[in-house]
């Protein structure tokens, strides 16, 4: 009896071992599915980024100072900064009081030379009409020949000093070189201005759509810096 009862706990032991040893291995292929289910991973892009700071400034030739070319006071200065000039728009105007007065004395200086010329082109042909009568000497054909180019040359002289007077009075209005955004105003109006030895600056003018960014890469950051690699930047007044 005794000897069957010791052969039913053997048994019995056997039984709840080899249950036990179930229950492991099937939570243990649970707990392995689980781990190859979590550590699954899929192609992605990786990215790297390289943070620097630095300025932002026009390209060259993107901002132009703008001044005169001659003395004279400021009457008219209709931009402040931030306006959006363009191309040919006016800047600034200068007193043309006295400009205008040499403008006109010669313009009287042509006004009578014109007549002077007329008068010696008449002396010649009536001098070349006698002598071809042979009542005129040849010393008086060449008088009128010069008197006329004379004449003529002090026509040329007061027309050139004319021109002259209008491109220097029409520097009395300056104008916008190129389009853009007012940057700095360093003059105002009543202010009298010199040119002298120098141009005096007016007005200067960026093209906002000409600018750069020159950032301070580390040195360590810059091997991973390639061309054609895109680039966002801000400032510190628009974070955003």
């Amino acid at each position: 009896m005794a000897h069957t009862r010791k052969w039913w706990w053997l048994g019995a032991v056997a039984l709840a071992a080899a249950g036990v040893n179930y229950s492991l291995s099937v939570e243990g292929r649970v707990d392995q599915q689980q781990v190859r289910q979590s550590a699954r991973v899929d192609f992605s892009k990786l990215t790297e980024t390289v943070v620097s700071t630095g300025v932002i400034r026009p390209m060259v030739g993107a901002e132009v100072n703008v001044g005169s070319r001659i003395s004279g006071t400021v009457v008219n200065l209709p931009v402040e900064v931030g306006d959006r000039v363009e191309a040919g728009q006016l800047l600034a105007e200068l007193d043309t009081t006295a400009l205008e007065a040499a403008a006109d004395q010669v313009r009287a200086d042509v006004a009578l030379a014109r007549p002077r010329v007329a008068l010696a082109e008449s002396v010649l042909k009536r001098r070349q009409r006698l002598a071809g009568q042979g009542l005129g000497s040849a010393e008086d054909l060449d008088i009128a020949r010069r008197d006329l180019a004379v004449e003529r040359a002090q026509l040329e002289a007061s027309k050139a000093r004319l021109r002259s007077a209008e491109i220097v009075l029409g520097y009395t209005r300056i104008t916008a070189p190129q389009s853009g955004v007012v940057a700095e105003v360093t003059t105002r109006e009543g202010e009298t201005i010199a040119a002298d030895f120098s141009a005096p600056t007016f007005v200067t003018i960026v093209d906002l759509d000409r600018l750069e960014v020159l950032a301070y890469v580390d040195e360590t950051d810059i091997g991973r810096v390639k061309v054609g690699q895109a680039a966002t930047f801000t400032v510190d007044t628009y974070p955003e």
